[in-house]
């Protein structure tokens, strides 16, 4: 298995794992994201069904890692999510803690930039 299969297991693992941790606990996973606002029981729906679209990525990607072109749309998609979480939370301007905002906005653009170069990367494989 090559080192770039192995990154993509691992980053789909970590997407299935917080996509599930937000189906499951919306407020605790959450939090971090939205503040308190988490505990709203709108904020849980919202959160919930973000859940479910990570959770159904990152399963995407495990299951398509020992082949690189059913993968990269896997990848991609998730890299597209990210980028638009990113810049939605940046959006919500005050109606998001600063340090929240700030540091999300950072997370997604990382993550968005992880799952392009990984998606790249899957072309070479």
């Amino acid at each position: 298995m090559s080192a770039t299969a192995t990154a993509t297991r691992g980053f789909g693992l970590g997407r299935t794992i917080y996509g599930t941790g937000l189906m499951l606990m919306p407020g605790r996973f959450g939090r971090p994201w939205i503040g308190s606002h988490a505990q709203e029981p709108t904020a849980q729906l919202a959160l919930r069904a973000l859940g479910v679209r990570d959770a159904v990525l990152g399963i995407g990607a495990l299951l398509t890692a020992d082949d690189p072109d059913r993968q990269r749309p896997w990848l991609a998609a998730g890299a597209i999510s990210d980028l638009v979480d990113g810049v939605a939370t940046l959006a919500a301007g005050a109606a998001i803690p600063r340090r929240s905002r700030e540091g999300v906005a950072a997370f997604a653009a990382v993550s968005a930039l992880t799952g392009a170069i990984l998606t790249r990367a899957r072309t070479s494989d």
